[in-house]
């Protein structure tokens, strides 16, 4: 009986790591064949600067420091070559592929359906997609942001799934801890992470109103169940805990929130923005195939099979809290991205943290 129990377990951690594998090998796989470019340039050039000379520079710039503050760190043993530059960001894309794994796994359990084959399928997707791949082997903050936010959205639905079976307890704070740290890293690494850090209190604020009706006693089914609280104050906890941890992550941004919402409001209004249909095609395009610089042009009808496997589990997940969080996920950004003319070549790269 033992040997029966132990065969799978070793059979799933075997793929698990032959994905991982995968994963590393076309990530690290010629990190050198390329100069470093304009704008890995510029990390190059920012990261072998004093970390007050990197703040007062970012304060001028359209980032923040947090990325080129790790870089310096990062590069003091690496070094300063594309190799030891592009690591960094090839080791964030690995840890990104991982996070997946765990996301499907959460998201599956929550649904009642087969964790292990739904996360290799993920992690599989993840590990070669041409999109993530080619940002991994770049020396800028996009795939760090990519696992910043990855770790954000697991640690969410772990707490959801934990809170709905057991209420508050001990278990949750991993997972607390996680979704903070990913929070404050993530706002310090690109101004965008906003976006994601909202998507995250909407889908909290769905799970907790959904929570306040019984529900399941209808059949239907949650995603993160919903939970049956000792007495009516019970019910606000969760979502208080929620609001410590975003609070205390934006306490940890304060000391640049004045210098963020400066630079943001002086950012330039864009022109050239893709018109509804085409920013369609680009989004799907750089969803199936990488950026436009380095994966071939699309046609629509293979874009449209690309999204069919993505649109067949969001369908399955549509009577769940996990599927209106993923939801969430991906058309908040999408829609603030497109209502502020974001929808065009030079900012494909942030729908990288959707990947």
């Amino acid at each position: 009986m033992l040997k029966m129990t132990a065969r799978p377990s070793l059979l799933r951690c075997a793929i698990f790591v032959a994905i991982l594998a995968l994963a590393a090998f076309v990530r690290f796989y010629c990190l050198t064949c390329s100069s470093l470019w304009h704008d890995e340039g510029n990390s190059w050039a920012v990261a072998q600067r004093s970390f007050d000379q990197i703040a007062r520079d970012a304060a001028a710039d359209i980032h923040p420091p947090g990325y080129y503050w790790l870089l310096k760190l990062w590069a003091g043993p690496a070094g300063f070559s594309a190799w030891g530059m592009r690591s960094l960001s090839a080791l964030a894309g690995l840890l990104s592929v991982a996070v997946v794994y765990r996301i499907a796994q959460e998201m599956a359990a929550s649904t009642a359906g087969n964790s292990y084959r739904f996360a290799r399928l993920a992690a599989f997707l993840a590990a070669l997609s041409p999109f993530q791949v080619y940002y991994s082997q770049e020396a800028r903050m996009y795939a760090l942001l990519t696992l910043e936010g990855s770790v954000l959205m697991w640690s969410l639905f772990a707490m959801g799934r934990r809170v709905a079976a057991q209420g508050l307890s001990r278990s949750l704070a991993r997972y607390a801890a996680l979704y903070l740290l990913a929070a404050a890293a993530g706002l310090w690494t690109h101004y965008i992470f906003a976006l994601l850090v909202a998507a995250a209190g909407g889908a909290a604020v769905w799970w907790w109103l959904g929570s306040r009706a019984p529900q399941r006693a209808e059949g239907r089914e949650r995603g993160f169940d919903t939970p049956v609280y000792g007495s009516p104050s019970d019910r606000w906890k969760p979502f208080l805990l929620f609001l410590v941890l975003n609070s205390l992550a934006l306490l940890a941004y304060s000391p640049w929130l004045p210098t963020g919402v400066e630079r943001l409001l002086s950012w330039p209004s864009q022109e050239g923005a893709a018109g509804a249909l085409e920013g369609l095609r680009l989004t799907l395009q750089t969803f199936a195939a990488g950026t436009i610089r380095t994966g071939p042009e699309l046609a629509w009808g293979w874009l449209l099979l690309a999204a069919f496997l993505p649109i067949c589990g969001l369908w399955n997940l549509r009577r769940s809290d996990a599927g209106a969080a993923l939801l969430l996920w991906l058309l908040l950004p999408l829609g603030v991205m497109a209502g502020f003319g974001l929808v065009s070549p030079p900012f494909l790269k942030f729908l990288l943290i959707l990947s």
